[in-house]
Order: structure tokens, then sequence, then C-alpha cells
């Protein structure tokens, strides 16, 4: 919720920086329901996503 725009304000960047640490740290669920950020958190992430280049685990 708080790396939305009515939160922290994370770049991109920021954004990426913080998944590749929670990923290596073993955090692997992020809650961003559509509404956070003034619905803007969910599709910021996603570019924050693309720009870690965390790949997704082989289930």
């Amino acid at each position: 919720m708080s790396w939305g725009t009515s939160g922290k304000q994370f770049s991109i960047k920021e954004q990426a920086d913080m998944i590749q640490f929670c990923v290596g740290n073993g955090n692997h669920a992020f809650d961003h329901v559509d509404i956070y950020g003034d619905y803007t958190t969910e599709a910021t992430f996603g570019k924050g996503l693309i720009e870690s280049g965390v790949q997704s685990p082989n289930i």
C-alpha cells in the first residue's frame, strides 16, 4: 500500500530494488489491492517487477 502515489512514492528503480531485496530474503507475496495508491500501485509494481529481473519460480 505504501509503495503507490499515496505512500512513499518509490520510483520504479526503488521498487525494483525493494522487490529484489524482498525476494532475496524469502518474501514472495506482495499485497497490492487495486485501490491502493489511487489505483496506481499495481501498474507501478508491475513495472518495478519487470525492471527487477526477478523470475517466477518453476512450480
